[in-house]
């Protein structure tokens, strides 16, 4: 696929990692220097991405993928958005804030 798509366009790079988050952080490495928005989702499922990212682009911002069920941030991911600086940071999905009312109550 790489070749193919660099015979048509020569300035094509290919963004890699050791997984998923890895990807996500090097992505926004090459691609921004700074956000105003940062939407962190989890990358175990797509969903919340693909929600978050016109509401990511619409304020400048970007998505960065997170262990969902991981009890904190690992230095990588805490130091992209140190460098990223960004003004807010918004976390899509996850478990509701309240619980759900059931019809007719």
């Amino acid at each position: 696929m790489f070749d193919r798509l660099s015979d048509l366009v020569p300035d094509t790079i290919r963004i890699g990692g050791a997984d998923r988050y890895e990807v996500s952080r090097n992505v926004l490495a090459h691609a921004v220097s700074s956000v105003a928005s940062l939407y962190v989702v989890t990358g175990e499922t797509f969903p919340d991405a693909l929600s978050a990212s016109p509401a990511a682009v619409a304020e400048g911002g970007a998505v960065l993928l997170v262990p969902g069920r991981a009890a904190g941030l690992d230095a990588a991911t805490t130091t992209l958005i140190r460098s990223l600086s960004p003004a807010r940071i918004r976390i899509v999905g996850g478990p509701p804030r309240c619980p759900r009312r059931s019809r007719g109550n």
